[in-house]
């Protein structure tokens, strides 16, 4: 677990309220009120221009590596930056001293490059750029089509058999904490299972979307909807037509059947699919976090049961 290099205790991961780039770790002692920041996150947050000149050693370690930290100067700011990792300390009020200068840029959410702030468009995960603002897929249309899309080997298929059958079928590169199924349902089905849903989806999904799960996976359920945009998302495809996800611990598989059978449909079909991709990937990565914290919480409680007896 990251400590605080000046009171050692742990760091919080937080996403800062006035920043627009989305989903970045920025790592905050509750203590002493001072940020980590990675350099990745520090060409989104600051630009790929910010740079510190070095002024000597100091006794404070790196939260990321280890590495002892160097004290450094920027616009009249003393920072602590480390060598080997490139990572910055900021002190309480140095970072948010910092982004007030920073260029006017922002992480597009969908495609993840830098644009200007003036042309930020509000999408369902995060500011979008202008190219991302429009109805796009995964790349040109066709029938079947196999690439990589964020790590993951993505498989979409569209087929017209009197209806439209869309299909987009990935592997994730983490493995999945839970197996879970969203399916459309039928008017008659709405009518059975009134008032028997086991999981509240919340409006508009409670009324037209069942899941099917393991009671033990309820909490990664919950996890899942509360990621930014999920819940919008399975909205939109609800708007396209019937549609089913199934999530197992290695497959995305997302089925699309509409009467409606344009590109257009197409196209919005697969922007939906590729940006629910994309949650479940914030979603697999906000997981691991989570696991490997109780696993380190676990390990600690037994160390110090030894300790006790």
């Amino acid at each position: 677990m990251q400590q605080c290099p000046r009171d050692h205790l742990p760091l919080e991961r937080i996403a800062l309220d006035h920043v627009l780039v989305p989903h970045r770790p920025v790592w905050q002692c509750a203590g002493c009120g001072g940020a980590f920041l990675e350099r990745l996150i520090q060409v989104e947050l600051l630009g790929a221009n910010f740079r510190v000149d070095s002024l000597g050693t100091t006794p404070l370690r790196c939260p990321q590596c280890g590495e002892g930290l160097l004290l450094s100067k920027r616009d009249a700011m003393h920072l602590h930056a480390c060598q080997r990792c490139e990572g910055l300390w900021f002190d309480s009020h140095q970072l948010g001293f910092a982004l007030a200068k920073a260029p006017q840029h922002f992480c597009c959410s969908d495609c993840g490059e830098l644009a200007e702030l003036a042309s930020a468009q509000e999408g369902e995960l995060g500011p979008l750029c202008t190219k991302c603002a429009a109805p796009h897929g995964f790349d040109k249309i066709q029938n079947e089509l196999a690439l990589t899309y964020r790590g993951s080997a993505v498989k979409v298929e569209h087929r017209m058999v009197g209806t439209y059958l869309g299909r987009v079928v990935a592997t994730p590169p983490l493995p999945g904490p839970m197996e879970v199924s969203f399916f459309t349902l039928k008017w008659w089905q709405r009518l059975l299972r009134f008032g028997r849903r086991r999981y509240k989806l919340g409006k508009p999904l409670q009324r037209r979307v069942d899941v099917r799960l393991e009671e033990r996976h309820e909490a990664q359920l919950e996890r899942f909807m509360c990621q930014r945009g999920a819940r919008a998302l399975l909205s939109s495809l609800l708007s396209l037509g019937r549609f089913s996800l199934r999530l197992e611990a290695h497959s995305f598989a997302l089925e699309l059947r509409s009467s409606e059978t344009t590109g257009q449909q197409r196209l919005l079909f697969e922007q939906s699919a590729r940006r629910l991709l994309a949650v479940y990937h914030r979603f697999l990565e906000v997981d691991a976090i989570v696991r490997r914290q109780q696993v380190l919480a676990l390990a600690s409680a037994e160390q110090e049961q030894r300790q006790a007896s």
